[in-house]
């Protein structure tokens, strides 16, 4: 009998969620070759994403995220309480159909306001399944995440629903019992670095900068800033100054066409999304970007000068991991209020300038580690 998996993202607002339960999907796929996996998802950018054969989605209706623990319909013209009582069927009779092995939440415990809570319990009487919870390295400032789980009950969810907890992380990095987990309690992986990744020299004369900025629903400020930068930056340095930039699925289109309009203006080019983003990163000098965790773990995976321009909300996660970054020499931050052409150009002119601190990289063996504990789980 084949293993069943199930992994499951709420995605309110962009598509990291997503993306690191497919990277985990195809490290299980490259060990178990028979295995089955079954992503629930509520990602509005699912489209952007090639799948395996053996991986299958069911498309949850996409929620929004208002402040900590509030949501709202991201498309549909539906009162909340309705979509919810949508959204927990659709993953319950999911579950009940498909009947994982191993069941794989990210992010969320008990999923949006709750949603979880029926599958959960349903897995934990179960004696042939497992749940795993999964967390990026950072969520939020220690006081916020302590006061939600108390609230939504994540806390006595997490010890009594689930039988692992994974970080994909490192305590050294982050350290994880600032959200009041005991010690002993979480698995960490490392960071979910990019496995292909290459590390090559990039000569001076040829600056190739690549902007980014993850799904894109907020990104325009970023990314229209780094194609501005190729002005100052031109004057600056001798180098020739090319940059492309990448909006990401959930940026509107007039936001797409503005870029584009100063894409031509000043010689970028601007893309939707990168069908071969190994491809770009390894040709690229340095990158811009906003501080989600993929996009890190990418910057850092291919050693590249990176300048972090972190969102301020509707969390602390960026700027916390963006203080990380500039604490260990790994990246230029600059606060989004600030993010102009003049000051993104010279924090890309230092970051080029100074030797990239290896040393300082955390793990980012992740994917390896995470799949390796998944599998040694279900054994």
């Amino acid at each position: 009998m084949s293993l069943r998996v199930a992994f499951y993202s709420h995605n309110g607002f962009g598509l990291g969620h997503l993306r690191r339960n497919l990277l985990l999907a195809e490290g299980i796929l490259g060990q178990r070759p028979n295995a089955d996996v079954l992503i629930i998802t509520g990602s509005a950018g699912l489209a952007q994403f090639p799948l395996p054969p053996a991986i299958d989605v069911i498309k949850l209706p996409s929620v929004r995220k208002q402040a900590t623990g509030r949501w709202r319909p991201h498309a549909l013209d539906i009162e909340m309480e309705h979509l919810l009582r949508l959204r927990t069927s659709m993953v319950l009779e999911a579950i009940r159909a498909y009947r994982p092995h191993l069941f794989v939440a990210d992010f969320l415990p008990l999923g949006v306001e709750g949603e979880l809570r029926p599958t959960l319990e349903e897995l934990a009487a179960r004696p042939d399944a497992r749940s795993v919870i999964g967390f990026r390295d950072i969520l939020d400032d220690a006081e916020t995440v302590r006061r939600t789980w108390e609230l939504d009950g994540s806390d006595v969810a997490i010890r009594e629903l689930y039988d692992l907890v994974l970080v994909y992380g490192e305590r050294e990095w982050f350290d994880f019992t600032a959200y009041g987990l005991p010690s002993d309690m979480p698995a960490y992986t490392g960071l979910l670095g990019a496995p292909e990744a290459v590390h090559k020299s990039r000569p001076r004369g040829d600056v190739r900068l690549l902007a980014t900025c993850g799904g894109g629903a907020d990104g325009y400020p970023v990314l229209a800033s780094a194609l501005e930068s190729m002005g100052p930056l031109r004057a600056r340095l001798e180098a020739t100054i090319s940059c492309t930039a990448l909006t990401g699925p959930l940026m509107t289109e007039p936001d797409v066409s503005r870029l584009r309009g100063i894409g031509k203006r000043m010689g970028g080019r601007v893309h939707r999304f990168a069908d071969d983003m190994g491809g770009k990163l390894a040709r690229c000098s340095a990158v811009v970007a906003m501080g989600g965790y993929n996009t890190v773990c990418d910057a850092l995976s291919y050693h590249l000068p990176a300048v972090i321009v972190p969102r301020s909300d509707p969390s602390r996660e960026q700027q916390i991991r963006g203080k990380i970054l500039a604490d260990r020499g790994l990246a230029r931050t600059v606060p989004l209020a600030d993010c102009t052409a003049e000051n993104l150009a010279q924090a890309i002119a230092e970051a080029l300038d100074t030797p990239y601190p290896v040393d300082c990289l955390p793990r980012l063996d992740g994917v390896r580690a995470a799949t390796k504990t998944l599998l040694d789980l279900m054994a």
